[in-house]
């Protein structure tokens, strides 16, 4: 007559099965009964949940998140079978939720205030492994139901409402607000259709807002002063009343967060000033009034890189533009050109350089008259200066961008709340390896052009590797290099050498390993000559160190970029060469800590093998640069 749940590795109560059939037997009308649960850990941390207990409030918290935790119910059987429901397979990871919320609309529920289940976190649960498959499939059932009440909502409103509490900690004024609306929005549909319980559904939205408001105050958010000026809230009902009691202490962190961050502006700003390049800024001032004069004739695209690094995606977007028959008119800083980022491109057409700071570029945008240019493409959707702005190029240019005919963009960093509000302002977004989830598609464009370079026939003596000091930022991986190397000449090979590049290398203390060649910071054309003459690249990615594993989930490297424009041959760890397309047929691959032995089988290459992975590896680079140009091209004409 009644099913009982309850997962592996959880614990039952004694008592838990005779309340919750003694509940049912005196309640023919529940169809689903609950109970509170405590959870707990493997270090004895624990909190108990109790979860709703009317029908009406369970069904409005399953439509602004879960209820009903499945080890804890029990099922009147008859009455899912009567009512044609049961769990879809399509949820593979969420088919309680689903079930619930499709139960909930025949059947009644209730849950014990009493905890009669504990439940293990652990690191092995389905939530936990697969955390994105999970919101996924979450997302659907919100977005479904939000259907069912005849609510239009955008992806960005959709990724506000599931959102959990520590997401919303890093939401501004701006997304609150926005999420205040939604609400109201559902509020004003709900009480139209009246799919739940007006009053219960109210309560619901309020909760929600008020302990996202709660958070942010508590982690002295001041976006969460919100909370007081808003219509959800009436100071007569309980959700007030708990707000008052949390008023003064609130208004102290909120105080005390707007002094720190007033102390911290003007400490940054200070620093801002004394970093300025002012050179730059004054000469702008010409460039800008240059890039303004009319006389474009054929087809044009700007380019515009906001920032003082990520020079080397520039030769590679010049040359897909050329290729496609552009003139090009590019915006750069300072640094970028004193770092001769564009020393070795040549173009079929005009490539017109021009050094313009953010703040001078933003200043003459009406001037420039933006709406001339066939396209415009923002290299770095992203703008960070040090000490001074960080954030959307978009918003720092005051929507002064909305002229552009066909506004392009390139992301370097995925982040999906960011990139969603981003996708309003572009045309297209791009990618340098290409993005795909089920809420976000962003095509590759990955610019690896550095322009003429000479391709090796046979490996040198003695035979060079390179890495790139950013690759060392983690103390493990630069222990890993300096034991293979170690290893490598107490087997006695001598005939090597590892030149390690990069403004970080300072940081490490070196021993008097003569293969390791620390030649510091080198500028793009230094940089490349060196490239020209080594054999192998160790991009030095750990899956062990934190900080590489975005790389895993389509984040590029520059020394990736590297491997594909100059055609060097990588050692690589066998998790990143998956992420990238690399094989044994054009890298060398090793697992774990095993540097020493792929070095040693790539010391070990016949000149016949070598040139065979070359050319695989040319192939591969040349397979990329197709699909970008394609992708380049269809969002320049539609086609």
């Amino acid at each position: 007559e009644y099913l009982a749940g309850l997962d592996a590795d959880d614990l039952c109560m004694p008592e838990r099965l005779e309340k919750q059939v003694g509940f049912l037997d005196t309640h023919p009308e529940i169809a689903l009964l609950g109970t509170a649960a405590r959870f707990f850990d493997s270090k004895g941390l624990s909190f108990v949940a109790v979860q709703p207990q009317d029908h009406e409030a369970i069904a409005c918290e399953l439509f602004f998140g879960y209820t009903m935790f499945h080890p804890t119910v029990m099922f009147r059987k008859s009455a899912f079978q009567e009512a044609g429901l049961g769990y879809d397979p399509y949820f593979r990871q969420s088919q309680d939720h689903d079930l619930w919320v499709r139960a909930s609309r025949k059947l009644k529920f209730a849950n014990l205030p009493v905890p009669l289940v504990e439940i293990r976190k652990h690191a092995g649960q389905i939530g936990a492994r697969l955390n994105d498959s999970q919101r996924r499939y979450s997302r659907e059932i919100l977005e479904r139901q939000v259907n069912e009440l005849e609510v239009q909502l955008s992806p960005d409103d959709i990724e506000l409402l599931s959102a959990r509490e520590s997401e919303s900690l890093l939401w501004e004024k701006r997304e609150l607000e926005r999420y205040e609306q939604v609400l109201l929005d559902l509020i004003a549909a709900n009480a139209s259709i009246q799919l739940f319980e007006p009053a219960a559904f109210r309560s619901a939205a309020r909760d929600r807002f008020l302990e996202h408001c709660r958070n942010q105050l508590a982690h002295k958010n001041a976006s969460g002063v919100r909370v007081f000026r808003s219509s959800l809230i009436h100071w007569s009902d309980p959700g007030g009343r708990r707000l008052l009691a949390l008023l003064a202490r609130a208004s102290l962190a909120v105080a005390d967060s707007l002094l720190r961050r007033l102390a911290s502006r003007i400490q940054r700003y200070g620093r801002y000033l004394s970093d300025l390049d002012w050179y730059e800024l004054i000469f702008s001032l010409r460039e800008a009034r240059l890039l303004s004069q009319p006389g474009l004739e054929r087809k044009t695209c700007l380019i515009v890189e906001p920032n003082s690094f990520h020079g080397e995606v520039l030769p590679g977007i010049c040359h897909y533009l050329d290729e496609l028959g552009y003139d090009i008119f590019l915006v750069m800083r300072r640094k970028n050109q004193l770092d001769e980022a564009l020393c070795r491109v040549s173009s079929r057409g005009a490539l017109r350089t021009f050094v313009i700071a953010p703040p001078v570029f933003r200043l003459f945008a009406g001037s420039l008259d933006l709406a001339r240019f066939d396209a415009v493409m923002v290299t770095s959707i992203t703008y960070a200066e040090r000490h001074g702005y960080y954030g959307s190029f978009y918003q720092y240019m005051n929507n002064r961008l909305k002229v552009c005919r066909n506004l392009l963009g390139l992301e370097h960093h995925v982040y999906r709340p960011v990139t969603f509000r981003e996708l309003a302002n572009y045309r297209k977004i791009f990618t340098i390896s290409g993005y795909s989830s089920a809420d976000l598609d962003l095509p590759m464009l990955n610019p690896h052009y550095f322009g003429e370079v000479s391709v090796k026939q046979v490996r040198g003596a003695p035979v060079r590797f390179l890495a790139v000091g950013q690759a060392l930022q983690s103390q493990r991986s630069f222990d890993l290099l300096h034991a293979s190397i170690s290893r490598l000449r107490d087997r006695g090979y001598e005939d090597f050498e590892v030149n390690l590049v990069g403004r970080d290398t300072g940081a490490w203390q070196f021993d008097s390993l003569g293969q390791l060649k620390v030649l510091g910071y080198l500028d793009f054309e230094e940089f490349y000559a060196l490239l020209e003459t080594v054999d192998f690249v160790l991009p030095l990615l750990d899956p062990g160190v934190p900080r590489h594993q975005r790389y895993l989930s389509g984040e590029t490297t520059g020394t990736r970029q590297l491997v594909l424009g100059f055609q060097r041959i990588p050692v690589v760890h066998r998790s990143f060469a998956r992420a990238y397309g690399w094989n044994e047929d054009n890298a060398v691959l090793y697992a774990d800590e095993d540097l020493d032995i792929a070095m040693e089988a790539a010391l070990n290459l016949s000149d016949e093998r070598y040139n065979q992975m070359l050319r695989s590896l040319a192939d591969h680079a040349m397979d990329i640069e197709k699909q970008s140009l394609a992708n380049l091209e269809q969002a320049l004409t539609g086609n």
